[in-house]
């Protein structure tokens, strides 16, 4: 078995730098779990992923009196790394906004930070973004409208994640292992790193095929 050896891939960062660079948000913004991971795509490609939960109290307005409801919110941000195919995925759907779908609407979340979402009837929304070159944002949430979605970012401060998202490290590896690092902040116990890598199995398969024994 071999490790393999092909194209050079950009190490994305590590999770606890990904999580430290999500952006400040509302003290009633209640965080339900903060986790980050680097992961292999079945392509083979290392990308680091951090993601928040969170739980929020709004004030429905479109009731009289107006009453709260409960909207809660997940957060991911993700280092793609080499997969350049994911960043181009994201700038086409900001590039196709007003190209005959209404239902898409871009959304600018500050800091140089712009993202893409779509709401259904039944108050679930699904957002994609990005944040410089390698840096993909994805948002989802349950239980508020479009015109609420918008508002909850309002306050909230993207700078750090843009910043980072201007000075990522470019490191290459070449030889197909890893250290992968799991992170959660708020139980600790968790964390771990192992190794982990893709493996070349090109001349297994030729070594397995049948011999022509034809005299």
């Amino acid at each position: 078995m071999q490790v393999a050896h092909a194209e050079p891939v950009v190490q994305p960062v590590h999770p606890q730098l990904l999580l430290e660079s999500l952006p400040a948000v509302p003290e009633n913004w209640k965080l339900l779990s903060s986790t980050g991971s680097n992961e292999l795509m079945g392509s083979g490609e290392p990308v680091t992923v951090a993601t928040r939960i969170y739980e929020i109290q709004i004030e429905d307005k479109s009731q009289e009196p107006p009453v709260f409801k409960t909207v809660t919110l997940k957060l991911v941000a993700m280092d793609v790394g080499s997969r350049t195919e994911t960043v181009q995925t994201f700038r086409s759907q900001l590039a196709s906004v007003g190209l005959g779908d209404e239902d898409r609407k871009k959304i600018e979340f500050g800091s140089g930070v712009v993202g893409v979402f779509r709401s259904s009837s039944e108050e679930v929304i699904k957002c994609n973004g990005l944040c410089g070159d390698r840096l993909a944002l994805q948002v989802a949430s349950k239980g508020a409208d479009a015109k609420e979605f918008v508002a909850l970012f309002q306050p909230v401060d993207f700078g750090k994640l843009a910043a980072l998202g201007r000075r990522l490290p470019s490191s290459v590896i070449t030889s197909g292992r890893y250290t992968l690092h799991i992170v959660d902040e708020m139980n600790p116990k968790k964390n771990r790193s192992y190794q982990a890598g893709t493996f070349d199995f090109s001349q297994e398969i030729i070594e397995a095929q049948p011999k022509d024994t034809t005299p």
